[in-house]
């Protein structure tokens, strides 16, 4: 759905729905999750999970990850700060 790379040379995947976007049409969707991957070895690692229709991440000036989820319900968006 969405990357950026961090300030650790990591590239940070947001996933919309670990099973699909479909899964969260057919309301059995289990969450987004951010996977920081390593671009030199292809290496990545589940950072975090279980977000409700992830939507967009980025990084602010201080280097927190900031995340969008449930954007796509009218009155329900929210942005969060993924722990790192």
């Amino acid at each position: 759905m969405d990357m950026t790379f961090g300030e650790d040379g990591l590239l940070y995947v947001a996933e919309m729905d670990v099973r699909s976007w479909f899964a969260i049409e057919a309301g059995v969707g289990e969450g987004g999750r951010i996977q920081a991957c390593d671009p030199g070895t292809l290496h990545c690692e589940v950072v975090a999970s279980n977000i409700p229709m992830l939507t967009s991440i980025v990084f602010d000036k201080e280097g927190n990850l900031w995340a969008t989820r449930n954007a796509l319900i009218p009155g329900q968006a929210e942005v969060v700060k993924i722990p790192l």
